[in-house]
């Protein structure tokens, strides 16, 4: 309780006996709270103060709790996962379109058995997926015809048509360096050729060998450079994404997978994923795009499975003193509501926390100021409440351990169990709508041909954490996001 400091002056005559009525009425006010007799309050506070003088002395002689302070949180990872996919079908019919029917044709001499023309011509192919390898196989035939040059005229005496199986594998999981790796041609002959005692074979092998060779370069050339927006997208992954309230989301990526291919019901497909963890500015600090260093671009890992979708976990801060503000202005309006009605005789005009360690628990210490009795300390838990979109406080205990609350603490500990509430800086439904569009303005940007599925659920707030900082609100969003070849 507070002492004031009393001016002493001389009474005029006819004073002194309401000077002492007045000594005598306050003394007999003293001696009943210091024994902790009942006191009856001239303030509305819309109930009695029973028992509040007594707990206002015991508190006066406690000592402010020293608090051990909890470590830093581990913001929990993201992950954004494609899956990309085509059907064979479409797949062969893409192979239709950009390989002719005629592979090859020509003539050469072959000697005193006079000239070897041919006709290339391949068959329909055929896909498959064999372990990590796309497989595309096609009959090939060739008609051979051996003529004997005779002045200008070259009479044909000889046709054969022998019979060759093509095929070319090309790996679907990049390297180290995001490279596929080299193809793999193979031509057999499944149907020889002789005309007239002369086996064409050999020639027809030797154009074939040629035919493979070229074949392999071409597909290599396609296959072995790696993706030249990897490193641009790479390098944007760092830059600031803007969120309403200018706020921005900034993204910090820190390893890339790839799941092996496979093939079902008939469409082919792999996932590649990016995993990291991501911060949220408000306000955005960072400045617009690329940074002028990222982290080189890691070496992918190759593994069977990938989750499907996209989950991303959303750190969104609120300091101590942003805490204690909105815990002061709640447990306000709360009294205000409830008529200004104070928990257990006592009136809370200010709430400051912070971080602490309960055990090896983080809990949230709060430092309440009491309209009477100075300052009291009790710990609870946060959470989060889905219907207000909000945290509050829970199971909320004295400081001490095995200590129970005195009647009075535990009305104003449920006061704030009810009122009390923390608002998160951050408009979770524009913050979806927001990602939304920026990731269908990007399926824009691609190939008319490509198709790309964008599906996110709303985010919504997960769990909270909490260190010597700050509060740490968890927003989860999830979705989902594939590309598909018309």
């Amino acid at each position: 309780m507070r002492r004031r400091r009393v001016r002493q002056r001389v009474s005029r005559p006819g004073e002194l006996s309401q000077t002492a009525l007045g000594l005598g009425l306050i003394t007999t006010a003293l001696v009943g709270l210091s024994c902790g007799g009942p006191a009856t309050s001239t303030r509305d506070s819309g109930g009695p103060a029973t028992g509040t003088a007594s707990s206002c002395k015991d508190h006066a002689l406690a000592q402010p709790p020293t608090f051990q302070l909890p470590p830093a949180v581990e913001i929990p990872g993201s992950v954004v996962t494609i899956e990309a996919g085509i059907t064979l079908k479409r797949l062969e019919r893409e192979l239709s379109q950009r390989v002719p029917t005629t592979l090859d044709k020509g003539s050469r001499g072959i000697g005193s058995a006079g000239r070897l023309g041919y006709v290339v011509k391949r068959g329909p192919f055929a896909v498959a997926l064999k372990g990590e390898r796309l497989v595309v196989t096609t009959p090939v035939t060739v008609n051979a015809q051996v003529c004997k040059p005779i002045g200008p005229f070259c009479p044909t005496y000889g046709s054969c048509s022998p019979k060759l199986a093509t095929q070319v594998s090309v790996p679907l999981v990049v390297g180290r360096d995001y490279r596929l790796g080299e193809s793999e041609v193979q031509i057999q002959i499944e149907r020889s050729c002789s005309i007239a005692g002369f086996d064409a074979t050999p020639q027809i092998r030797s154009a074939t060998d040629r035919q493979a060779t070229k074949l392999k370069r071409q597909i290599d050339a396609i296959v072995n450079q790696p993706p030249p927006e990897s490193e641009a997208l790479w390098r944007a992954l760092h830059s600031p994404m803007p969120l309403p309230g200018e706020a921005c989301l900034r993204a910090e990526p820190s390893a890339v997978s790839q799941s092996r291919p496979r093939l079902d019901a008939g469409v082919l497909s792999t996932r590649i994923a990016i995993a990291g963890t991501l911060t949220y500015e408000r306000p955005c600090e960072t400045p617009p795009g690329p940074p002028a260093t990222a982290q080189p671009l890691p070496e992918p890992q190759v593994v069977d499975e990938l989750p499907d979708g996209i989950e991303l976990h959303i750190p969104i801060r609120s300091s101590w003193v942003d805490v204690s503000a909105e815990l002061t202005d709640s447990l306000k309006d709360g009294a205000a509501s409830t008529s200004g009605a104070p928990a257990g005789g006592l009136t809370i005009t200010g709430a400051s926390a912070q971080g602490a360690l309960s055990g090896q628990q983080p809990v949230v210490a709060l430092t309440l100021q009491l309209d009477q009795c100075g300052e009291r300390w009790l710990i609870g838990e946060p959470w989060v409440e889905p219907a207000s979109k909000r945290i509050r406080l829970r199971h909320l205990r004295s400081p001490a351990q095995d200590v129970p609350l005195d009647e009075p603490m535990q009305a104003l500990a449920n006061h704030i169990e009810r009122h009390g509430a923390i608002t998160i800086p951050m408009d979770l439904t524009a913050t979806t709508e927001t990602l939304s569009k920026m990731l269908a303005k990007h399926g824009a940007t691609l190939p008319p041909d490509v198709e790309l599925e964008v599906a996110l659920e709303p985010a919504a707030l997960d769990h909270v954490l909490l260190d010597r900082a700050g509060l740490v609100a968890i927003a989860k969003l999830r979705g989902r996001l594939r590309a598909r070849l018309r």
